[in-house]
């Protein structure tokens, strides 16, 4: 070959290594913000899918997830190796197939305190169940990720009501999150990063005696007359946090994408309470809400009677949430129960009850895209 041609192939391949760094560089930008601080045309309608177990409710789901115009799914993941899950396999994969063919952000929810089939629960503190759970993530992304946008964290947590950190077990929640959140971005770029947090409803603490955060701390002295402060003679922390969850670091250390509160009241007071303290958190480590996406309950369950089916309050928690900044609102949960049309007509068909603006009524883009 020529002296002349080899520099020519060596000035154009120079040129595709500089575009293919240039490429990289601008989508490892446009992933970290992931559309929810730039997008400003988009929402997240999300909605909970769990045990899909027949062709038959899997189908009346998602038939009215589109009729709800909702946009984004959380649906649980199905076994997989030696891991458990809650879907079946056959229904799980042909519904995120359908969902994405369909235009929806389809995300892989997993039950990570139950992760092993025997039924114990998991202790994040072992580098040995810290490594099974990465492994976990990452191969349910492999087998699906044809179809899914991203991962879901739920039940990273402990389960009893203990605490601050007893034990270093915040310090190991804190841990996981961030490991699994490195290994997905590490292989799967275009993947979201997402995680479930208990409420942040006010819960009894002795500050003197336990490992609180001291974001926590800080906030709690620069805002005299909190509701931290006012709803008992004593000072008191969020509720995750007694089940050893610090979710506010989660986003301010970037791991995750966005974390989804579940308070699933029909309470607009208890509900309103809820946004206004994430959005406070969030303010005072430097982020922005749009990283909570709203949990709103659909559901009634035993032992929660503040729980239950609200149509009306659901389209008063969205309007709030959004006079707020909040771009992402989570529904528990569509399950093909009667009840679903109620919730789908507040959602899209203006009506006194929506005051006459239904919150769905057109749809909208997923900033998860």
């Amino acid at each position: 070959m020529k002296k002349k041609n080899r520099k020519k192939i060596s000035y154009l391949l120079l040129i595709l290594a500089f575009n293919f760094l240039f490429a990289e560089n601008c989508f490892a930008a446009k992933t970290a913000s992931n559309g929810l601080i730039d997008g400003t045309d988009c929402e997240v309608r999300g909605v909970w899918v769990d045990e899909l177990d027949s062709s038959e409710k899997s189908t009346t789901i998602l038939s009215n997830i589109l009729s709800a115009n909702l946009n984004t799914v959380f649906a649980v993941s199905p076994p997989i190796g030696k891991n458990n899950g809650w879907s079946n396999r056959k229904q799980f994969k042909n519904f995120v197939k359908l969902a994405h063919q369909n235009g929806l952000s389809v995300h892989i929810w997993v039950p990570n305190l139950y992760r092993q089939k025997n039924g114990n629960q998991s202790d994040f503190r072992g580098k040995k169940e810290r490594n099974a759970q990465k492994k976990w993530v990452l191969k349910l992304l492999k087998k699906y990720k044809r179809h899914v946008d991203g991962i879901h964290f739920d039940y990273i947590r402990y389960a009893n009501w203990e605490n601050v950190n007893d034990g270093q077990k915040m310090d190991a929640v804190n841990r996981v999150v961030r490991e699994m959140a490195s290994a997905v971005r590490k292989k799967y770029r275009r993947m979201f990063v997402t995680a479930t947090t208990v409420s942040a409803t006010p819960t009894w603490v002795d500050f003197s005696a336990e490992d609180i955060p001291d974001w926590f701390r800080d906030w709690y002295a620069a805002h005299p007359g909190n509701v931290y402060e006012a709803s008992y003679s004593f000072p008191t922390v969020p509720n995750h946090m007694k089940y050893q969850q610090d979710s506010v670091s989660w986003i301010r250390e970037s791991n995750l994408d966005a974390v989804m509160p579940m308070q699933y009241t029909t309470s607009d007071t208890n509900w309103n309470q809820e946004t206004d303290s994430w959005r406070s958190f969030l303010s005072y480590v430097g982020k922005e809400s749009n990283r909570i996406l709203m949990g709103i309950g659909w559901l009634e369950e035993e032992g929660h009677p503040e729980w239950g089916y609200d149509p009306a309050g659901v389209a008063r928690k969205i309007a709030y949430g959004r006079s707020l900044g909040y771009k992402g609102f989570v529904i528990y949960e569509l399950n093909g129960g009667a009840r679903d049309s109620e919730l789908i007509d507040i959602l899209t068909n203006d009506s006194a009850e929506n005051n006459f603006d239904a919150p769905f009524e057109n749809s909208k883009a997923s900033c998860f895209q």
